[in-house]
């Protein structure tokens, strides 16, 4: 069972903040200089591999989806944009000694996306619960 809704920007944020908090939110970047730096539209943001646990930020899923589902995932898109200003802004905290801070947000900034709305998909799996 899976439905999408959509949410607004600070939901979809507060969702990958804890996904990541909750180690359920991981990336690889590519090697700086690689072909895989350069998108397709040009431009030199660099494509990430994404994988996200459906279970982590277990509270703010449910704010979006409701206790009908217990998995939610983010847009793809919407995490490369979160990953993107998170791996940007580790860089620079890494360079001033303060590696694994919530990069952006560290600073006092933010590392979610500006987006009008984001579609999280919501689902429903019966996997780890007793039946």
């Amino acid at each position: 069972m899976s439905t999408s809704v959509d949410v607004s920007p600070s939901v979809a944020c507060a969702i990958a903040v804890q996904k990541e908090l909750a180690g359920g939110l991981t990336w690889t970047a590519p090697p700086t200089g690689s072909i895989a730096m350069t998108r397709a539209d040009g431009g030199s943001t660099p494509t990430f591999a994404i994988t996200q646990n459906g279970f982590s930020a277990n509270s703010e899923c449910t704010a979006a989806c409701s206790f009908n589902y217990n998995e939610c995932f983010l847009p793809t898109a919407y995490l490369e944009a979160y990953v993107g200003a998170e791996s940007a802004a580790g860089s620079a905290g890494a360079e001033a000694g303060a590696g694994g801070t919530v990069g952006a947000a560290a600073d006092g900034g933010s590392a979610c996306p500006d987006v009008a709305s984001v579609n999280v998909t919501c689902t429903y799996t019966s996997a780890g619960f007793c039946e």
